[in-house]
């Protein structure tokens, strides 16, 4: 593993989803680069809600792991990666079911939780991006969780998707 990546030399870290923690082993160091900024050194010290693990099979194939379950084998990296935003995803839908689930960004800024909902390509990463640099703080790109009992947005920051050809 390179040192810039928060895990342990045997590729273990873990991450904080709304949730709970998601343990995360890796024998990949290329496909733990966009969780980086979400992953912790060393194995979870709370009980984990879901176990990603990601090893390397056969010539070149990584296969990735849920809870113990195979989900996928695939020789490249954003297939892996992928499938990881895809379960976090679905983990975070499935913990709400009572929340209303809006598919937009969320970022904060001066103190005050800003969201930014709106369909597929309307531009919601683009402005959170341009966002983060004047100074907001990330708080997701995919979904944001209103919880009817809560005066706040729960941070589901996974990693910043944007489309080829922002700058």
């Amino acid at each position: 593993m390179g040192s810039s990546l928060p895990l342990s030399g045997d590729g273990i870290g873990w991450m904080a989803i709304p949730t709970g923690t998601v343990g995360f082993i890796c024998a990949e160091p290329d496909v733990a680069v966009p969780f980086a900024d979400l992953l912790h050194e060393g194995a979870p010290t709370d009980p984990t809600v879901l176990d990603v693990v990601v090893e390397r099979v056969g010539a070149g194939d990584l296969a990735l792991h849920i809870d113990g379950e195979p989900l996928l084998v695939s020789g490249r990296v954003a297939d892996v990666v992928d499938g990881i935003v895809g379960v976090l995803n679905r983990a975070v839908l499935d913990h709400g079911p009572d929340s209303l689930h809006l598919h937009g960004a969320g970022v904060e800024l001066g103190g005050v939780g800003h969201l930014l909902a709106g369909p597929s390509g309307s531009g919601k990463t683009t402005l959170a991006a341009a966002l983060l640099e004047v100074g907001a703080r990330y708080l997701t790109d995919e979904i944001c969780t209103v919880d009817p009992d809560a005066v706040s947005i729960p941070a589901y920051p996974k990693p910043l998707t944007l489309k080829p050809g922002w700058s």
